[in-house]
């Protein structure tokens, strides 16, 4: 288990809740896919369409990274 930090917003606030997924790829960006099976992450980050706060859905994120994700 990994913590991706809140790069977006600068990290001056420390909420799930303003995680995006821009956030979520800059993790990955220094963090090796080989032992990745699944990202799971907090539903708070979405809104009821399943968009973050820029408007990208978490299935761009699957897309972009090639990994399968889990909203919980």
């Amino acid at each position: 288990v990994e913590k991706a930090k809140n790069n977006y917003l600068k990290g001056s606030i420390l909420s799930a809740g303003l995680l995006t997924n821009y956030d979520i790829i800059n993790f990955f960006k220094s963090f090796s896919k080989k032992s990745v099976d699944l990202i799971i992450l907090p539903k708070i980050m979405y809104d009821v369409f399943n968009n973050d706060l820029c408007g990208n859905s978490y299935k761009s994120l699957e897309k972009k990274l090639g990994l399968e994700v889990e909203i919980i």
